[in-house]
């Protein structure tokens, strides 16, 4: 065997060796909320997950970001399933939006 293909075989086990980040694809406030819709019944979470009105509402703010010059409104890929990640862990184990007991918060105030 030839040093060159030694060397090149290095190579190849440096290469196969990294862990690469997958990147995930950019999509559309619409789809993301039909996305987390999908996880939701994957998963058997029970609870309310966010509207498409608000995946828009949270590319406005910034909560996610967002891939910049399109003319859709586009979430970057990886931002959107960081997001998802934690959404989901919350929404999994009652922490999530809409999971306020009332009667603890009303204590507070008394």
């Amino acid at each position: 065997m030839s040093e060159q293909t030694t060397q090149q075989n290095d190579v190849d086990a440096i290469e196969t060796d990294e862990v690469v980040e997958q990147r995930m694809p950019n999509l559309t406030p619409y789809y993301a909320a039909k996305v987390v819709d999908a996880v939701f019944s994957a998963r058997s979470i029970e609870g309310t997950s966010p509207t498409s009105q608000m995946m828009y509402a949270y590319a406005k703010k910034g909560t996610i970001k967002t891939v910049e010059g399109t003319k859709k409104v586009m979430f970057d890929g990886n931002a959107f399933k960081q997001w998802l990640d934690e959404y989901i862990q919350k929404a999994a184990s009652g922490l999530g939006a809409g999971k306020v007991d009332i009667e603890v918060l009303a204590d507070q105030f008394m």
